[in-house]
């Protein structure tokens, strides 16, 4: 079967859209890798395909002095987003099977649709 990666930007239990793409293609026979931030609990019923489906979720680290300084925080986060997306499409990218296909949350696409460029160069 192929194996999709869905990509979310941001808390993937707050992302029921995204959910549902991961579950139709569950349903339909893929392998799929859920990736987004750590937080609320996925559906009931993606937890009923839990021999082909992967979670990786990640945090950001937000040190509360920079929010004082709202250019820096945006650029702090940003950056540590950037990073924890690079760092889950490389787990993604060394899980067997490999991934075949993406699936991004759009919007955001910006940053998404960057790091996943370098992901398939």
């Amino acid at each position: 079967p192929l194996h999709v990666a869905v990509i979310v930007m941001g808390d993937v239990g707050r992302s029921p859209r995204m959910q549902y793409h991961a579950e139709s293609l569950l349903q339909e026979g893929f392998t799929v890798s859920l990736i987004g931030y750590q937080g609320e609990q996925l559906i009931p019923s993606l937890q009923e395909h839990s021999d082909r489906l992967n979670v990786i979720r990640f945090s950001t680290f937000s040190p509360s002095f920079l929010k004082a300084l709202l250019p820096l925080y945006f650029l702090w986060r940003l950056a540590s987003l950037v990073g924890g997306l690079v760092w889950a499409l490389w787990i993604a990218a060394k899980s067997r099977p490999p991934v075949d296909c993406l699936l991004v949350q759009n919007p955001p696409a910006i940053p998404l649709l960057a790091i996943s460029d370098l992901y398939w160069q």
